[in-house]
């Protein structure tokens, strides 16, 4: 054999065991693990290097792949025959690991739901150094746009980690936790937390008010009325600040938050604005 055909055979060897290699980290062993089933709207899948293409239902995910739903894009994501993870609109997976040993992604912004039977394995979804693990559960996750993290289970129990004291969450519970906050865990039934110091004095003459109060760590707040909302969010302890105008007469006042899980409640005060300067009678001696 000539030196040029030598060289050739060499290379192609080691093309091969290149090859195998990679098939083995992320070829279709792993790939087929987890697939798009179903894909609606403005859906895109990202491969490990960065290339980016409509996804399409059928397809092997591997490690390092990304899948994106954009505004009204939803995709499916299946681990077999019963389990699956949906991702709902403006979210974003990572692939990080997908074998026979079990399924980790990482969400890195936005609302995903997972419905996960035995025979899938362990599977792990994580979001800023807390990872949500179980092998029969059904659960929520989202990852906020301020990275606040919450959970909730509507059946079965999940596993937790990176949280401290918090390793559990069993069926009907639901934790929140922004970021450097401690984990707050609650009944998912439990109405939300809503306490509001309404001003002290029910009738005043200035065009604002201002109410404070405290609700869950990061959940969405707006106060006023129909044509008059101010919106603010509640900082990592809960507490919130919010100033509405006020019109001449009689104001109901709500306020209404709204948790990261989805969960709502309002609560309403009225507020009677009267501008009007008082009147004197002056009386002059003849």
């Amino acid at each position: 054999m000539s030196k040029e055909l030598q060289a050739i055979a060499v290379l192609l060897l080691i093309l091969g065991v290149a090859w195998l290699g990679y098939g083995q980290l992320f070829g279709e062993g792993a790939g087929e693990r987890l697939v798009v089933s179903s894909v609606a709207g403005a859906v895109s899948r990202v491969d490990g290097f960065g290339a980016e293409s409509p996804a399409e239902a059928g397809q092997a995910l591997r490690p390092r792949d990304r899948i994106v739903a954009g505004e009204g894009g939803r995709a499916v994501l299946s681990l077999g025959a019963e389990s699956r993870v949906t991702l709902e609109p403006r979210s974003a997976v990572r692939v990080l690991h997908a074998d026979a040993s079990g399924v980790k992604l990482e969400l890195e912004g936005g609302r995903v739901q997972a419905t996960i039977r035995p025979g899938s394995g362990p599977v792990g979804i994580s979001a800023n150094g807390a990872t949500v693990a179980t092998q029969d559960a059904d659960f929520t996750v989202v990852r906020g746009e301020d990275g606040t993290f919450g959970v909730e289970t509507t059946r079965g129990e999940v596993g937790l980690e990176g949280l401290g004291a918090t390793t559990r969450l069993g069926v009907g519970e639901r934790l929140v936790v922004a970021p450097g906050g401690t984990p707050l865990v609650a009944p998912a039934s439990e109405e939300l937390l809503l306490r509001v110091a309404w001003p002290s004095a029910t009738r005043t003459p200035d065009a604002v008010t201002e109410v404070r109060g405290r609700t869950e760590p990061n959940a969405r707040v707006r106060v006023g009325r129909e044509g008059a909302w101010t919106e603010v969010k509640a900082d990592a302890n809960g507490d919130f600040v919010a100033t509405t105008r006020l019109d001449e007469g009689a104001n109901d006042v709500r306020v209404e938050a709204t948790s990261l899980l989805g969960a709502s409640v309002a609560v309403a005060h009225t507020v009677e604005r009267d501008s009007t300067p008082p009147s004197f009678d002056l009386k002059v001696r003849q």
